[in-house]
């Protein structure tokens, strides 16, 4: 027969290995809930600033909702509206129906529907440029697309494939030029645009 110590010393290892494995299918329940991937926070009507190493301002990003998960420092913004700093003219305007901001907003991914515009005014390229889909990186100030481009300036519009588009020179480049049309009626933005680009 077991000694009491004995039996007391089977029922504490017992109790270790019985905590030991609830830790684990503990861990593994939440590694594989859906829930998880569900967002911790909502925001409406909101503005998210970002800013470099020397606290200047690099960018804002405004969306009338905004959801938030912890897990990977990622936000889901609906219609974002980003205001780049331009080095010289207006500031720059990037628009979309969905965006995702990812590495505390130093990178944010666009889709449909995407327009950047700079509006008429002193020093201003007066130019909007239309795609699908566009990546940007606020630090660096750039805008990049792999995807189908049209560049419109007033009398001009340009059709390429693929884009890198700097906004602090202000030198927009296509990977792929496929066509251009010369016509005095067409301008590059119109009232709604600059309407929105004031109000930001």
């Amino acid at each position: 027969m077991l000694s009491i110590r004995s039996l007391f010393t089977v029922l504490l290892a017992i109790l270790l290995l019985g905590s030991v494995l609830l830790v684990f299918m503990e861990r593994k329940n939440h590694a594989t809930n859906p829930l998880s991937n569900v967002a911790e926070e909502f925001m409406i009507g909101t503005q998210v600033k970002s800013f470099d190493k020397q606290g200047n301002l690099k960018g804002t990003i405004s969306s009338p909702q905004i959801q938030h998960y912890n897990a990977n420092n990622k936000m889901l913004a609906t219609t974002p509206h980003i205001t780049s700093p331009a080095k010289s003219g207006p500031d720059w305007q990037i628009t979309a129906q969905h965006g995702e901001t990812l590495k505390g907003n130093q990178i944010t991914r666009l889709w449909g529907d995407v327009k950047i515009f700079q509006p008429p005014g002193k020093n201003s390229n007066n130019i909007k440029l239309l795609t699908s889909e566009l990546t940007y990186y606020s630090q660096q100030n750039i805008a990049k697309t792999d995807q189908p481009v049209t560049i419109i300036q007033p009398g001009t519009v340009i059709h390429g494939i693929g884009m890198i588009a700097n906004m602090n020179t202000n030198v927009i480049q296509l990977l792929k030029q496929t066509s251009e049309k010369h016509d005095p009626t067409v301008k590059s933005t119109n009232a709604n645009e600059n309407e929105t680009a004031t109000r930001h």
